[in-house]
């Protein structure tokens, strides 16, 4: 598989930043892209943590929630094992879709429990530039906060998110996203 050219980008970049104190160098993924080397090749240039999106563990609602036909949970899955077998931090980060993905994240929270990897629930909201969903309506910050604090309680895990001055200000971001 050939590299991708952001991969060739970021790992220098990740090495600067390492080379100068940074402590947290992060990228957001949703991991289609990966293979073993390039997971090793991140983890030696300094990669500390990636924030991975994986929304449904079921692979034909995949497809449907990224908007990729060619969308390959199964190699996601298999990325996202690599990513956490290495020394990078990985965190999974579904967006909750209102009506369309709520026993997904459930199952996703369980799956990230069996790794013991983070996981940082994100609030689906419409953006002008987005892809919008069809017929879902966006859920306030009262019942989304609501459903966090009940999920918590459900299976005993914390599901807030760090703010930066918790994460600290030495924290680089990198995207790293497929653009159709």
């Amino acid at each position: 598989m050939k590299i991708p050219k952001a991969t060739k980008r970021y790992c220098p970049y990740c090495r600067k930043q390492t080379e100068q104190k940074v402590k947290v160098v992060s990228m957001q993924s949703n991991g289609t892209l990966f293979n073993e080397k390039i997971i090793k090749d991140l983890e030696n240039a300094g990669l500390t943590r990636i924030n991975l999106s994986l929304h449904t563990l079921d692979k034909e609602k995949g497809k449907l929630l990224f908007g990729m036909p060619t969308y390959n949970l199964d190699k996601v899955l298999e990325n996202v094992m690599l990513i956490n077998e290495s020394k990078i931090e990985l965190c999974l980060t579904p967006v909750l879709i209102p009506g369309v993905n709520e026993d997904d994240v459930k199952g996703v929270i369980k799956f990230s429990k069996e790794l013991k990897c983070r996981i940082g629930i994100q609030k689906y909201e419409v953006h002008k530039t987005g892809r919008k969903m069809k017929n879902v309506k966006e859920m306030t910050y009262w019942k989304f906060y609501k459903k966090l604090e009940e999920w918590e309680k459900e299976f005993d895990v914390k599901l807030e998110l760090l703010s930066n001055k918790q994460i600290g200000e030495n924290t680089i971001l990198l995207e790293y996203n497929v653009i159709k």
